[in-house]
């Protein structure tokens, strides 16, 4: 896993291209949305020697009142033509086959009260515009109803994606409910609009609703009572739209948090809080360690980046090696082996591989929970250029270990630069600490394990610790035929 990159634009960037789209060949959205135009009298400019500005704001304020005549149309359809019936089907018939409460409150419950909110809009709307004055307060009427937008346009957000997902599952796992949706799609009052057509119209309206509010600010003399108000109302849903993206943020950080979360076996239920983020990760080889890790030497772990943690835990199969496996048990049984025991499984391959890779898609946890550091255990961070390895000294329990990794399973040294980097930013912005990652050579690499030796206070540990120089020496030389055979793990 690399760093995170969101695949979804804000949804202030999604709505105003939308609003922005401008298409010759209307729609079948389009016709629903001019299909109810019940605006009042005033569909007519007044023709009384008013200045032509004048007449442009009267036809931008008519234009608001359209759109949002017709968008609470759209509102009332999803609720009259589809969640009405549903919910009486269900509590008549108890028909569970159609779809469950719990699922027709996914897909639902955030529509009526935008339909409250936006029916005291419409109201004071027609008010002002079917009598018609230039200086008729059209702004005040959206920036007073901008705490109630601020407050339930937020929740519909967050919850789109999951009503899509619920919708998609139950369409293709519920016949009833299928065929339901295809009568309710069919009706005059969809106008051969799908459901998903109607339920995106939310995600799609606070845009353009600013956009028509900067087109009437434009519109409207300075002097005019109504000028600030505009301006006001401009800003005001802007802060809308920025509060709604932010509460996405947050809402798909989670998403992704707790997704990586439940991709670690055994980890802490302590360390599992909404107000952890989740920012990069790793894997690597553990060429050699101290401390707990030791136990680790020749195996693949996997660093996980939170905003105030790293996780440590132990990379189960991975999907390469997986593949190597299954390749080299082809070629056994092919006869491409050249140990001269054709038809079986070569001597470094074993069935408890195949297992793992099994038992990994069962139970979908690929790793599994070592320990979890502070950003204040990482005492030093290191890298050695021409072998592409990391040498990190972490605090662990009794002492500062010195643990020894090289990028695997596809992520390159740059991407562990990158990782280590951000590592030193958070416990920057977190400690006093001045701390860097230098770049060293291997003769530097020798003298740092040298002086190591030296400071070590026992003979047990500093035997340990010449016997961990040999074999960081050893695991060395084999890197370059690591690289060439593009190894993802290494398992002695």
């Amino acid at each position: 896993m690399q760093k995170r990159v969101k695949n979804s634009p804000p949804i202030v960037n999604e709505g105003l291209s939308m609003a922005k789209k401008k298409n010759n060949s209307r729609s079948a959205l389009e016709a629903l949305e001019t299909s109810n135009n019940s605006s009042g009298p005033s569909s007519e400019i007044p023709n009384d020697g008013t200045p032509k500005k004048n007449e442009r704001r009267f036809m931008v304020c008519h234009e608001i009142l359209d759109t949002e005549q017709n968008y609470l149309t759209i509102l009332n359809v999803l609720i009259n033509t589809f969640k009405k019936p549903l919910k009486a089907i269900i509590e008549s018939e108890g028909e569970r086959d159609l779809l469950q409460a719990n699922e027709l409150n996914v897909l639902f419950r955030k529509i009526e009260p935008l339909i409250q909110v936006h029916e005291n809009i419409l109201q004071n709307l027609r008010k002002q515009v079917s009598d018609w004055k230039n200086t008729n307060l059209i702004g005040k009427i959206w920036a007073d109803s901008a705490f109630d937008l601020e407050k339930f346009y937020p929740p519909y957000i967050n919850c789109y994606d999951e009503m899509l997902a619920t919708l998609d599952l139950c369409d293709a796992s519920r016949p009833k409910f299928h065929a339901f949706l295809k009568q309710a799609e069919a009706k005059k009052e969809c106008q051969k609009n799908s459901i998903r057509d109607l339920l995106i119209r939310p995600v799609q309206r606070i845009p353009s609703v600013l956009l028509l509010l900067q087109e009437l600010q434009k519109r409207t003399e300075r002097n005019n009572p109504d000028y600030p108000w505009v301006k006001g109302a401009v800003e005001l849903l802007k802060g809308v739209l920025d509060k709604t993206n932010e509460s996405r943020r947050r809402t798909e950080n989670y998403q992704h948090f707790l997704e990586i979360c439940q991709d670690i076996e055994g980890l802490p239920i302590a360390l599992i809080t909404s107000e952890r983020e989740f920012v990069q990760s790793i894997d690597v080889v553990v060429l050699n360690a101290g401390g707990i890790l030791h136990k680790f030497k020749g195996k693949t772990i996997g660093l996980f980046l939170f905003n105030d943690f790293v996780e440590v835990a132990k990379c189960r199969v991975y999907s390469s090696e997986l593949s190597r496996s299954s390749s080299n048990l082809n070629s056994s049984f092919s006869g491409g082996n050249t140990s001269g025991s054709g038809g079986t499984l070569p001597r470094q391959m074993s069935l408890s591989t195949l297992r793992r890779g099994a038992s990994w898609k069962k139970d979908r946890h690929r790793y599994k929970h070592i320990k979890d550091y502070r950003f204040a255990n990482f005492r030093s961070l290191e890298m050695e250029r021409e072998y592409g390895v990391f040498i990190v000294k972490i605090r662990d329990e009794k002492a500062d270990e010195m643990c020894f990794f090289y990028p695997t399973n596809g992520h390159t040294f740059e991407i562990c630069v990158d990782f280590f980097e951000n590592l030193i930013q958070r416990i920057k912005t977190t400690s006093t600490r001045d701390i860097v990652m230098e770049e060293v050579t291997k003769q530097q690499i020798s003298l740092s394990i040298a002086a190591e030796l030296r400071s070590t206070g026992t003979v047990r540990r500093t035997s340990q610790l010449r016997r961990s120089v040999s074999q960081l020496h050893l695991r060395l030389s084999r890197i370059p035929s690591m690289k060439k055979g593009a190894l993802g793990n290494i398992n002695e």
